[in-house]
Order: C-alpha cells, then structure tokens, then sequence
C-alpha cells in the first residue's frame, strides 16, 4: 500500500516533469494551458489517480474541469476557481456534456 510521502512524490514528480513543462512550452510560445485533471470530483479519487489536482493546476492560464452528467460539481468548481483566484488568473473553463 503506497504512503502519504509516496503520494505526495509521485505527485510532484508527474506535474515538475509533465505539466510544469507543459505550461512554460505554452508561455513561451503565447497560448494558454487549459484542461483538467482525471479522477477530479472527490479528493479520495484525486489521490488515487494523481495525488492531487490543486498542484496539477498550479501552472496553468486557465485551469478547468470536466462535468459530463446533469449533477452540481462544488468540490471541483472550487477548486478549479480558488486556483484561479489565487494565482490571479482571468478565469477558469469546464468542459460540459463532452
């Protein structure tokens, strides 16, 4: 059974490998990083897919969501939007009956 630190590595390391380099390619070159996460609705399946999302999203220009059903989605509406808050960005985006 993985750990909370092997978790917490692993995160880390797929979003300094990947999504960090993701996010400077797109700075340099004028566009936006904009997506979101898999496993997204609950922190339990967060953890069980990526670790967690808030970090994934730390670099993008807009961060988002997926909601592919006809229900509310407060804990990723909120997180994707206090991202977005608290890295001063304009606005977030969710994907709606992809």
């Amino acid at each position: 059974m993985l750990t909370l630190l092997t978790l917490m590595l692993a995160c880390e390391r797929f979003v300094s490998a990947f999504m960090d380099q993701i996010a400077t390619w797109c700075e340099d070159n004028n566009l936006y990083l904009n997506g979101h996460m898999m496993e997204e609705p609950t922190l339990h399946s967060q953890t069980c897919a990526l670790g967690e999302a808030m970090r994934c999203y730390r670099k993008m220009q807009m961060p988002g969501m997926d909601l592919l059903m006809d229900w509310t989605e407060y804990n990723t509406a909120k997180q994707v939007s206090s991202v977005g808050r608290q890295n001063g960005l304009r606005g977030a985006m969710s994907e709606l009956y992809g």
